[in-house]
């Protein structure tokens, strides 16, 4: 399996929505609200890091800046 991180950086402070949305999408293995930052751990092959932030913006949250890191378990 490749598992893949994604951190967002985000402007927004309410975070309940995203929460909400992260939890439906298939493939999210966990994820993690700190301060503005939200880590997402996700199964690269069953969703994309493009996915995620595609999602992420239709929810109308702002992205400050994005890290991605995929590695094979």
């Amino acid at each position: 399996m490749v598992t893949g991180e994604i951190t967002l950086d985000i402007d927004e402070e309410n975070k309940t929505s995203l929460q909400q949305i992260l939890g439906q999408l298939e493939g999210i293995l966990q994820y993690q609200l700190k301060h503005r930052d939200v880590i997402v751990f996700y199964d690269s092959q069953r969703i994309t890091y493009d996915q995620i932030l595609e999602t992420t913006l239709q929810a109308n949250y702002h992205i400050s800046r994005f890290y991605v890191t995929e590695e094979e378990c």
